[in-house]
């Protein structure tokens, strides 16, 4: 049941819904209509709770009811215990101010939405993190002005402080993450890792069927550590990663894919034979054949030419799949149609427009900002959705959330862990994969 429960809540609603809507079995429908009513009440925890009793009432023999899922049995205890006094902690000025600005502002919206609902809502006071040199005095004052639950920092170098802290004595959701290695207790760490990302680009192309793949990365510190989390990931699965690679100012994508695919050394063949026989000689350069896919992390310009140079070097054939950094997050059907055939990672938030209306609200208010941000108000929108349920995350690592950013769920050191959807460009547009 745990696992027919995992599966149920992971299911896009629509899909329940046309489920539900052609079921014959009443076993089947109490929860397919138990998983439907936990994600159409999932911004509001005061329905989900009334929506839950109704259910009851309707099924008290069904096998759920007798044995709810424990996300559901601990509704009303969440409800008594949730915080009444939240504080936001942004930077609102300088370099991060943009990234701080759209989290806020997807923050507030899921909270008017959740007002609009009649949900109860709690005080809400928003701190601005460049008011202050010292972070740990900013967070301290919120701490001693009432704040019962706290959500930021986003700056990295604040949640290192905050985990060099001997103790928090209020729940902290930060929106980063600080070092894997350091935990500290009512500190929890959610953010859009490409970390993650990279695992779940392995862990698709292990289920696909594939075995040997090659890398391309950005030659930065950033990419170096995209790069270390999928081959450490697929090689944990099973796989072989037969070479790596990157692009920099310095080294071109032809150069590099060059080396990938030992085309490089394909052409130094050539003319150490054209070198021998004394004249040049008719050649055409061959590429490795022994690869089922690559993984490349790229920015959307940077993806648009990636892809193209591929096909050049006689790699076009070749599956590729990616992080969702490929995607710019605005409709772009003539500049992507050269993304086509790739495989990324996405947020359900860019996914899902037509069935989403608080993501149609924030486009509509923020139109200049919503494509090229939206996953930073995604944040904001699950950082909401969060707080008051990360007690029902850490009591039990099985428990799930289906949020704008992602399935989420809490590992055993406090950090939010997505799942995201996958998607693939066709005729130039976003589309969720089948």
């Amino acid at each position: 049941e745990t696992a027919l429960w995992g599966a149920l809540i992971k299911t896009p609603l629509i899909q329940l819904q046309e489920a539900a809507a052609n079921s014959r079995s009443s076993d089947e429908q109490g929860w397919l209509s138990l998983a439907i009513l936990a994600q159409t009440h999932k911004k509001n925890l005061d329905q989900e709770l009334a929506a839950l009793q109704r259910w009851l009432q309707r099924w008290p023999l069904h096998p759920a009811a007798l044995n709810l899922p424990q996300e559901l049995a601990l509704l009303e205890l969440i409800i008594t215990e949730r915080p009444s006094n939240v504080v936001l902690m942004l930077p609102l000025n300088g370099a991060n101010a943009v990234a701080g600005k759209a989290i806020r502002d997807g923050f507030i919206a899921a909270y008017y939405e959740a007002r609009s609902a009649g949900g109860e809502t709690p005080s809400i006071r928003i701190i601005d993190t460049t008011q202050k040199a010292d972070f740990i005095d900013l967070y301290n004052e919120a701490v001693l002005q009432g704040a019962d639950f706290i959500i930021g920092p986003l700056e990295k170098q604040h949640v290192l402080a905050l985990q060099r802290s001997p103790q928090l004595t209020v729940p902290t959701l930060a929106l980063n993450y600080g070092d894997e290695q350091s935990n500290v207790e009512q500190l929890y760490q959610f953010g859009l890792s490409a970390e993650d990302e990279a695992r779940q680009v392995a862990e698709k192309a292990w289920l696909s069927g594939y075995k040997t793949s090659l890398m391309l990365t950005p030659g930065t510190a950033w990419g170096q550590r995209v790069a270390e989390s999928f081959s450490e990931k697929w090689k944990q699965l099973g796989g072989t990663l037969l070479e790596s690679s990157h692009f920099s100012a310095d080294k071109s994508y032809s150069k590099a894919i060059e080396e990938l695919f030992n085309i490089d050394t394909s052409k130094q063949r050539a003319r150490r034979l054209q070198s021998i026989i004394g004249r040049n000689s008719e050649f055409t350069a061959r590429r490795r054949s022994d690869v089922d896919f690559i993984f490349v992390v790229a920015t959307p310009n940077q993806a648009r030419q990636i892809k193209p140079t591929l096909a050049f070097h006689f790699a076009g054939s070749t599956p590729v799949y990616a992080t969702s950094h490929i995607y710019s997050g605005t409709a772009s059907p003539l500049l992507d149609r050269d993304l086509a055939g790739v495989i990324f990672a996405e947020t359900p938030w860019l996914l899902s427009y037509q069935n989403n209306t608080l993501k149609q609200s924030i486009d509509s208010n923020w139109p200049d900002n919503a494509g090229q941000l939206g996953r930073l108000y995604a944040l904001g929108v699950d950082a909401y959705q969060l707080f008051p349920r990360i007690q029902l995350l850490s009591t039990n690592r099985e428990n799930k959330i289906a949020g704008a950013t992602g399935l989420l769920t809490l590992d055993a050191t406090g950090r939010v862990v997505r799942t995201l959807e996958w998607a693939h460009i066709i005729n130039g547009k976003i589309t969720p994969l089948p």
